[in-house]
């Protein structure tokens, strides 16, 4: 078999050097894989000093109202009617905000990761709605075609470099009369066959996992994410053999080259734009896509009702969520003469209701999504390029699993200031730098999402490989795959013309 190997490369290294287009399409391949790795990290440099920034400024204006604190003043000098003892400016004046750090990974797959935001600032106004734009991340279309990041190359453009290369595996030998060599002298059409698959897949998988490696160390991912790379280097592995056994069937049933490289055209079109515009169709006909303004009038059509209501119609809902402020001094306002902000006693109980508002219409888009994008997952049986972009931005931190936890981890954050500036309301607490502190701390850092990629997307490339050997293999054992009627008749011919000779 190395004999036989060292064959081929050696054929496939001479036809290299008499065709330029080969090596025209394995530059532009590169090509584009290092502009992608390039303008990825430009993105995510972005994304991360945007981040930065929003930290640093949190972290001026917290240290500023500090010195207000320790100075003993009410507010800034511009601002007489600002009180930091008061909950309610206490709170305006933290500055907090919560962000999504990138994954190094992050370089490889910005394609539609920056179709929401990364910052917001988070205090008793925050809504969901803020971070949750209703973008749909469960579209197929969009997971396939998304932008020119490094995903895209290597899933997208990979196969077509994949049918360049091997577009005439066996007919390019029955045509140049090399099966007919084969038979003659007894070789085994079957070894040679494997022999092209391995140097087409050598060919093809250097560049490919190579250029997933240089993405990794160019971000710093082996340092943060190592595990991750190398499991991406080996989805990426398998998805490339899935295209080489793939290519390998159609060579092994098709006797032509034109006709093969048709049917592997045909092939990729198919696998990587008719099925997932399919899927796509499908899944907006059973799960439709909610539109970001009808949402947006039904909650503004709820908010309206609820400023039409008195304060005490909201208390209930409070003290169901919040059993201790039952037994606060000034759990009725009727008669709190001194509370630090009496005129203004309902504003906490209003805004408490249009957070539960808020909540629940972004946990009914939330389901909507994770809806849709189950069923867009299934897309992924017919077609590797959409297990493929799945998995790798999973990996990545930017899919939209990554985006809705961003978002989930924000309600928690307001419901927390809520209740700590509802407690100091009923208790007439003053603030005092501790106390600022306190509201400080109930927001986290930057924190990073992403995971590993889903026991799915493997054994989808596994289905898909082992299908495509066994056609392969159903092919290798047609009669007419060793030398065509054609060759075999020119060869009778010419023995006995030899024999007449004699």
């Amino acid at each position: 078999m190395r004999s036989m190997i060292a064959a081929v490369a050696t054929a496939e290294w001479h036809r290299w050097r008499r065709s330029w287009l080969r090596v025209a399409v394995l530059l532009l391949y590169l090509g584009a894989g290092a502009y992608a790795i390039v303008a990825g990290q430009h993105d995510v440099q972005r994304w991360d000093t945007a981040v930065t920034a929003a930290s640093e400024r949190a972290a001026v204006n917290q240290t500023e109202t500090r010195a207000m604190y320790a100075s003993g003043v009410k507010g800034p000098a511009d601002e007489p009617w600002v009180d930091l003892a008061v909950g309610y400016w206490a709170e305006w004046y933290s500055w907090t905000s919560m962000s999504v750090r990138p994954q190094p990974l992050a370089v490889t797959a910005r394609g539609v990761s920056d179709v929401r935001g990364h910052v917001i600032r988070v205090n008793r106004f925050t809504s969901a709605f803020d971070v949750g734009k209703n973008i749909d991340l469960g579209n197929p279309e969009t997971q396939a075609l998304g932008a020119l990041d490094l995903v895209f190359v290597l899933t997208m453009l990979m196969p077509l470099v994949m049918l360049v290369f091997g577009f005439d595996l066996l007919s390019y030998e029955r045509e140049q009369g090399i099966a007919t060599v084969l038979h003659v002298q007894s070789a085994s059409i079957g070894r040679w066959f494997a022999a092209r698959l391995i140097v087409l897949a050598v060919i093809v998988l250097v560049p490919t996992v190579g250029l997933w490696l240089i993405g990794a160390g160019v971000s710093g991912a082996f340092s943060v994410q190592a595990a991750a790379v190398w499991q991406g280097a080996g989805f990426l592995s398998l998805l490339v053999l899935a295209w080489v056994a793939a290519v390998g069937a159609v060579g092994a049933w098709v006797t032509t080259s034109a006709t093969s490289a048709l049917t592997l055209a045909c092939l990729w079109v198919a696998v990587t734009l008719i099925v997932p515009a399919l899927a796509n169709q499908v899944v907006s006909a059973v799960v439709p896509v909610g539109y970001a303004s009808e949402v947006t009038n039904a909650v503004r059509s709820e908010q309206a009702a609820l400023y039409a209501q008195p304060p005490g119609a909201f208390r209930p809902a409070v003290y169901a969520a919040f059993p201790g402020l039952r037994s606060a001094p000034y759990a009725q306002f009727d008669d709190a003469a001194d509370s630090l902000r009496n005129p203004d006693k309902d504003m906490f109980l209003r805004e408490f209701a249009e957070h539960m508002l808020s909540r629940r219409a972004m946990e009914a888009i939330w389901s909507r999504e994770v809806a849709r994008e189950q069923l867009a997952m299934m897309a992924q049986w017919g077609s590797p390029t959409v297990a493929a972009q799945l998995a790798l931005t999973r990996l990545a931190g930017v899919d939209a699993a990554s985006h809705r936890a961003f978002e989930q981890a924000v309600v928690p954050v307001v419901r927390a200031k809520l209740a700590m500036l509802l407690d100091g309301e009923w208790n007439n607490r003053k603030y005092d730098v501790a106390a600022f502190d306190a509201l400080v701390a109930l927001v986290p850092p930057a924190a990073r999402y992403g995971g590993t990629i889903g026991i799915t997307s493997w054994v989808v490339l596994l289905t898909w490989l082992s299908a495509a050997i066994a056609v392969a293999v159903a092919g290798l054992r047609r009669p007419f795959l060793s030398p065509s009627p054609f060759a075999r008749f020119s060869l009778d011919a010419r023995l006995s013309q030899t024999t007449t000779v004699s």
